[in-house]
């Protein structure tokens, strides 16, 4: 089927020949799968994924789980305090580790939060929230008193 194919990219590792005669510009196709290999794969990048692989690893993902519930209980406590809904579910079998919480004013409250370095984002007009393991107790309540003073503030 390969002759059939009109193969639209190809890379230098598309080549039969690719470490042969760089200076020779025409493609002559691999006849193996090869062929469509789009060139240098990204080192960088493979290395970089291994070590935040070996990071998670080391920090353990069961210790990465616990940390993100323990930190989105807090989120959906405070906002439920404050009367703001929360759309993220409350159970923990349901919920991965983002939190979702529908505010009037969610563009402005968003706006005031990127100002002040405290990256969320604005989904469906409501405020989401995907703190990580590397987010600390700290951060989630330096959110939290930006987003209930900010609340305050339009309510006003």
């Amino acid at each position: 089927l390969q002759d059939r194919i009109h193969q639209r990219h190809a890379g230098w590792t598309s080549n039969r020949n690719f470490f042969g005669d760089f200076f020779n510009y025409r493609i002559d196709f691999d006849e193996t799968a090869r062929r469509y290999e789009n060139g240098t794969q990204n080192y960088l990048a493979i290395a970089a994924l291994g070590e935040s692989t070996a990071t998670l690893l080391e920090v353990g993902i069961d210790n990465v789980y616990s940390h993100l519930l323990a930190l989105t209980d807090i989120v959906i406590t405070s906002a439920e305090q404050k009367g703001i809904h929360v759309v993220t579910p409350r159970n923990h079998s349901q919920r991965a580790g983002i939190v979702t919480l529908q505010c009037p004013n969610a563009v402005l409250i968003f706006k005031e939060l990127m100002n002040k370095n405290i990256v969320v984002s604005v989904r469906e007009g409501m405020l989401r929230i995907a703190p990580h393991f590397y987010t600390s107790i700290d951060d989630i309540h330096e959110f939290l008193d930006v987003l209930h003073h900010e609340q305050t503030l339009l309510s006003a």
